[in-house]
């Protein structure tokens, strides 16, 4: 460079030497004026040719310019080798300079020497050259190439103040200090900074259209720069951390079709280019093109020795919804499947979308895009998936408000702001931050609502920083700093561990709930108040050899000095250890237990120990006696966020069952091989033989668990609080279960029993059991999450994530599934003789149930056959029932048995002698006398009980909603206790019928019908078309109801009159108590055998079906409705049609508007 530029200098002088011969008479040595100066030791000349020569030794004076009234005439100044110092304003104001040339042995410069230079293009500063003093350069308005030497440590006030042509500067290593307006007005668009840099004074580059800073630096130090007031213009800039200094690289934009791509205009080697790629309306990105080949992503890195064409190929899209700008560069467009997505570059400032928000599943910003607005997505609903861009370094405050749907979000590495609030009224699942521990720290949160309450973590359940859980942080070393709300509300932060580099930590940067301990490494920081607020025993541990923590700032924290516990055994004059563990003293048989023998919970009789590992010794000492430790007692270590692992000695002989509930962080206990009593597997504790099993530690972070063979009990409270099992499964060796063994298995989805409760019923077994699958689960406490039994008294809980019973063995008893109401599965070893009463009481998520191997689905229920009796209110509430078959084997149904249930119609299978439905679904007993269930979900307002009917049986109707108009004859003489739930229903009767007088005692709304006189009959939910069958009508989903005077009745008895000799459109008479309704519907009269006809693989019996046949050219040649009849449905068709058809389609229709209800069905014909 220096070469070039000392080559460039040399050949402008002779240019301009050429120009001044033919102006000037000079002397015979080619000078026009020249004097000594500085008491004669410089010598200064002009020559001909317009050059100002100084030269001699030393120091140029300050403010000394004999040659100041030449400035018209000198135009290139060359300073000779001997001279060290350039005086202030030596060269002020040569406003027809262009080029200077500076010898080696030059220190330093002037300030303001070469000030309002205008002409000024280019210099190189020497080696020697510590400090560009204030305004060196200043007002230097066509200065465009500065080579700033390696020695330079400071750039002065005002050093380059308005050199509006220098578009580019490279600082060298080595400075420290820009200052005050250094370069203030410049034409700068490109700055290299070192990685030395330390600070940038007020308004040094103010007015600066700065796109892109390269620094030498980490992120981390480019924080740790002091920038002080009227740079803002780094903020719109693209930062490149870790850049050197090197030549630009040529990379075009080449204009697509259907779009754009941007690109930045400047690049070097090593860098990597982001393309903004910017679809026209109905387009979207298929690929980015570079030097003529597709590429991966939308960035690739610049070689040096290269040069780069960019292009990309876009697609049609069809579906847009709308589209427009968003930000001063930024645009948007909604797609038909629910994408909004974003593009251009700059900031996104406007919701422009807000008139589809309700309906945005996904957002798609991409890159180019820096900053997203406040509240952008406020109120997005629907909205479940974010892709952010790399390029983002700004989220403003209140962005995803009320987005319940999002679950998940990945923030990119390059976020330099996060405002407040972000997640107001969201529960994110997981939230991933792509960047380092080191990059989080360097965020700036909650800047934009004026403070740093931030609290957008607390709405956070799993955060995740470059791929790992945030639970037990260790703060990476050369960590200085901690800022305000860096963790604030994360209540899955347990432990952190900080080194002795940071000295600074923020307000609030750990006020994490569930925060357990921090240990630092070093001397203690200074801290902000509310810097840690963790749990109720949350301890700040300090290493020997380090100060600071006698600082008041210290007080409100219990402090302990981990060194210090390494003797267990002796106790204190409250009985406690090193580690704090309390221990009850009994006097006369030197014995000692841990806790203090009350057997009250919450009394945790361990306060703190290192890091939580607790070892538990076989002998304590206190005042010279020895006790030994035989026991750990109720509630020892109760509640306690500490404790991460027991080692317990060999005497202990007694472990009370609460001794370790509500221990989330322990992961594992281990016993003493020369325990005689207890015995550890895996970190687990059982008794000595493993036979029982006492301790399933509620840290251990294991998903699934398998109980060992060699189990046959398990303790109360054995797997207490786990958070972490999804699968557990226990054996067929297990013969006892106590209660609540499993309570507070908030995340347990799978469970495999040997039985249902706490043991199998024994014959004459006087010994206390449950038969409830309920009690195992203990009481409930646990909030939500949690469903009741259905005994209120107990009021024993499962878990809400339970949702897949398996039992192996034994049999099924009244209320074993009460109110598990977020099961979904149910597999039972065999299938019973007997479902007891309110076995499935509530199990409204219930979907399947198997016995024995015999599947069932809840939806369409088909209970299978061998089952001869079902209880009372059994499958009662069971929301996921439509249809229900009775297997033949049936013989007894108690009442309410599907009351609350989704049931719409039910069927009894063939052979049945007992039960018995009507066409519309309704359960009767064999011969109809008894109206046992009416199905509550039935979809038709109307229901004429049947004329054989003499009574209903007890909540036979209950929760028909839907119901509007019963008629119940006079035959019904007895009614049990009916009709809750039925806000519609209008009884229609006799007065001094059953009926009336049930309606009368009960305050039902009732319609008699003495006075009444038919006046009409209307048809509905007539089929387009119909077909005759060798005399037989199909006229499935024909509905033909009454009208009595402003209320309608369905008829069942009515008669059709119509022609049936011939095919075409008829006309047909509907008659009923000498009342006529007419329609009009398509006939076919078919010879035998032109018969179309579907098997369906579902049990669809009593469905309305729709067939069309089409022929060859898909066009339709006719459409009929059918019933399904044993898994059938068939019409029967002319010979026309049936010569002509080639394929048909079979529809499922909805009954409530006659609409298809399911995907076609096809064959060929």
């Amino acid at each position: 460079m220096k070469k070039t530029l000392r080559i460039f200098l040399q050949s402008a002088l002779v240019v301009m030497a050429m120009l001044y011969l033919a102006t000037f008479a000079v002397a015979d040595d080619g000078v026009i004026v020249q004097s000594d100066f500085n008491d004669g030791t410089m010598h200064w000349s002009i020559s001909a040719d317009g050059v100002l020569t100084i030269s001699g030794t030393g120091d140029m004076p300050d403010n000394d310019s004999p040659w100041s009234t030449y400035n018209s005439e000198i135009v290139n100044i060359v300073v000779n080798e001997g001279i060290t110092r350039i005086g202030d304003n030596a060269f002020n104001d040569l406003y027809l300079v262009e080029t200077v040339s500076l010898p080696d042995s030059i220190t330093e410069l002037g300030a303001s020497c070469f000030r309002g230079c205008e002409k000024l293009f280019a210099v190189e500063i020497p080696e020697g050259v510590r400090a560009i003093k204030d305004g060196t350069f200043m007002y230097c308005r066509n200065l465009t190439e500065v080579e700033l030497s390696e020695g330079i440590i400071t750039i002065g006030n005002s050093a380059f103040y308005m050199c509006s042509s220098l578009v580019e500067i490279n600082i060298p290593d080595g400075v420290t200090t820009i200052d005050v307006c250094a370069f203030e007005s410049a034409g700068l668009e490109r700055v290299f900074l070192p990685a030395s840099l330390e600070r940038i004074g007020d308004n040094a580059f103010y007015q600066c259209p700065i796109e892109k800073v390269y620094y030498a630096g980490s992120r981390s130090s480019w924080n740790g720069i002091a920038f002080e007031h009227g740079n803002e213009e780094f903020t719109d800039a693209k930062i490149i951390y870790e850049a050197t200094y090197g030549n630009a690289v040529a990379v075009e934009a080449v204009e697509p079709v259907n779009g754009a791509v941007i690109i930045d205009n400047y690049y070097i080697a090593g860098e990597t280019v982001t393309v903004i790629a910017m679809p026209d309306p109905g387009y979207s990105l298929k690929t980015i093109i570079v030097n003529g080949d597709p590429i991966e992503g939308r960035t690739f890195t610049i070689s040096a020795g290269q040069t780069y064409t960019v292009s990309a190929v876009f697609e049609p899209y069809y579906g847009v919804i709308a589209s427009g700008m968003c930000g001063h560069n930024a645009y948007w467009c909604f797609y038909e499947n629910g994408e909004l997505y974003v593009y251009g570059n700059g900031e996104v400032s406007e919701m422009a979308w807000s008139n589809y928000r309700g309906n945005i599943e996904s957002v798609v910003i991409d890159e180019g895009i820096t900053s997203i607005a406040n509240t952008l997505f406020h109120g997005c609903s629907a909205l479940k998936s974010v892709s952010l861009p790399d390029t983002l370094t700004t989220i403003d405050g209140y962005i995803f408000i009320s987005c319940n749907s999002l679950k998940t979000l990945e923030l990119p590495a390059s976020i330099e702001t996060i405002g407040g609030w972000i997640f107001q009224g969201m529960n994110l699942d997981s939230l991933y931050f792509k960047g380092t521990i080191s990059e989080w720290l360097e965020i700036a949160f909650g800047a934009d609502i004026g403070s740093s309450i931030n609290y957008f973590l607390e709405c956070v359940d799993k955060f995740y920083i470059s791929g790992e859980l945030v639970e037990n942080l260790v703060i990476p070393d050369g960590i200085t700093s901690i800022p305000e709300s860096a963790f604030e509300g994360y209540d899955g932060l347990k432990s952190v561990v900080i080194p002795a580099s940071v000295t600074t930590i923020g307000r609030q940067a750990f006020s994490c709930s569930s925060l357990v301990y921090a240990e630092f490494l070093g001397d203690a920081p200074i801290v902000a108040t509310s810097a840690f607020y963790g749990g109720d025993s949350f301890t700040i541990y300090y290493h020997e050899n380090t100060s600071g923590w006698s600082s008041p700032l210290w007080d409100v924290y219990y402090a302990a000095c981990v060194e210090e516990f390494s003797d267990y055994s002796v106790l204190d004059e409250d009985n406690r250890n090193s580690q704090g563990i309390l221990f009850t003293l009994n006097e006369s048989a030197k014995t000692a237990v841990v806790g203090d023998g009350s057997n009250t919970p919450n009394n945790s009789g361990y306060y703190g120990a290192q890091r939580g590992a607790v070892i538990i010794p076989d002998t304590v000492v206190k005042d010279g006696s020895i006790y030994r430790v035989i026991g750990i007692g109720p509630y020892a270590f109760s509640e306690n966020r500490h404790v991460t692992s027991v080692s317990i000695g060999s005497g202990v002989t007694s472990i009370l069952p609460t001794a370790f509930v509500g221990c989330p962080e322990l992961k594992s206990i281990t016993v003493s091989e020369d325990n005689e009593y207890y015995c550890s597997i895996d970190g687990v504790l059982y008794d000595v033989g493993a036979l029982y099993l006492y301790v399933y530690p509620g840290g251990k972070t294991d998903e699934s668990f398998t109980v060992p063979e060699t189990v046959q009990t398990i303790g109360t409270y054995a797997f207490y609080d786990n958070e972490h099992i999804r699968t557990l499964t226990v054996g067929r060796n297990v013969t006892a279960i106590y209660e609540e063994a499993f309570c507070g298995l908030t995340n347990l989805m799978e469970i495999t029993l040997p039985f249902i409760g706490t043991r199998e019923r024994l014959e004459d077994d006087s010994y206390y059991y449950s038969e409830q699958f309920a009690t195992v689960f203990g009481y409930g406490h646990y909030g939500e999450n949690c469903l009741g039994d259905y005994d209120y008294d107990i009021n024993y809980r499962i878990n809400g994530s339970l949702k897949n019973v398996t039992i192996l063995g034994g049999d099924i008893y009244q209320n074993a599934f009460n109110n598990c109401g977020s099961i979904e599965e149910i597999n039972l070893p065999s299938i019973p003789n007997t479902i007891p009463s309110q076995c499935f009481y509530n199990c409204a998520a219930l979907q399947r149930l198997s016995f024995g191997g015999s599947v069932c689905e809840i939806g369409n229920l088909v209970l299978p056959e061998g089952i001869d009796s079902i209880g009372y209110s059994a499958f009662y509430g069971c929301e996921g029932i439509t249809s229900v078959t009775l297997p033949a084997s049936l013989t007894n149904i108690e009442s309410s048995v599907f009351s609350g249930a989704g049931v719409e119609e039910f069927a009894v299978a063939a052979g049945n002698l007992y039960y018995s439905t009507d066409e519309w679904g309704v359960l009767y007993n064999y011969d109809k006398t008894e109206l046992i269930q009416y199905p509550s979900c039935r979809v038709w307002p109307y229901y004429n009980v049947a004329d054989t009917a003499t009574s209903i049986a007890d909540n036979a109707f209950y929760g028909s909603s839907t119901l509007v108009n019963l008629y119940i004859p006079n035959t019904v003489t007895s009614i049990s206790v009916n009709f809750r739930a039925c806000p519609y229903l209008t009884i229609c009767c006799y007065i001094n019928s059953a009926a009336y007088r049930y309606a009368l005692n009960n305050n039902l709304t009732a319609w008699y019908m003495d006075n009444r006189t038919l006046q009409g009959i209307r048809v509905y939910s007539l089929p387009e078309q119909t077909v005759q069958t060798e005399g037989a009508v199909n006229l499935a989903g024909l509905y033909i109801v009454g009208d009595y005077g402003g209320r309608e009745l369905q008829i069942d008895n009515y008669t059709l009159n119509y022609d049936d000799q011939t095919s075409g459109v008829k006309t047909v008479t509907v008659e009923y108590m000498g009342k006529t309704a007419t329609f009009e519907m398509v006939f076919y009269t078919s010879e035998a055998g032109n018969v179309i006809s579907f098997r369906t693989d579902e049990d669809l019996d009593g469905k309305v079906a729709m067939i069309v046949v089409y022929n060859s050219d898909g066009a339709m040649l006719l459409t009929a409705n059918a019933a399904i009849i044993n898994g059938e449905a068939q019409i029967g068709v002319s010979d026309d049609v049936f010569a002509a058809a080639d394929h048909a389609k079979l529809l499922i229709l909805d009954e409530s508007n006659y609409a298809p209800a399911a995907a076609a069905q096809e064959i060929s014909v």
